[in-house]
């Protein structure tokens, strides 16, 4: 048996975030387990009203969401990911 999490968790999440289940697959694929997951939560965190800190720090705004413990990161600091596709179904937005 895996050590590693089941893909349905992340699949349960991104479906009760209004995603169509058909695009899980290939996101899932493309991203992995980890960024995956990070990336849903950030949706469920910024759906709370969570924003980023803007907190600027060398020149560059801090991107993690506020409040946060500890130090200032900006976008070079933590690179950048796959945004998730919008809401609903993907053969109405063709």
């Amino acid at each position: 048996m895996s050590d590693a999490p089941p893909a349905y968790l992340a699949l349960d999440l991104w479906m009760a975030i209004g995603l169509d289940s058909r695009e899980f697959d290939g996101f899932y694929e493309r991203n992995g387990w980890a960024d995956t997951w990070s990336i849903l939560l950030d949706a469920v965190r910024r759906t709370y009203g969570l924003q980023e800190c803007g907190e600027e720090q060398d020149g560059e705004v801090c991107v993690l969401l506020a409040p946060h413990i500890g130090p200032h990161w900006s976008a070079s600091d933590v690179g950048s990911t796959e945004p998730l596709p919008q809401p609903g179904d993907p053969h109405e937005r063709e």
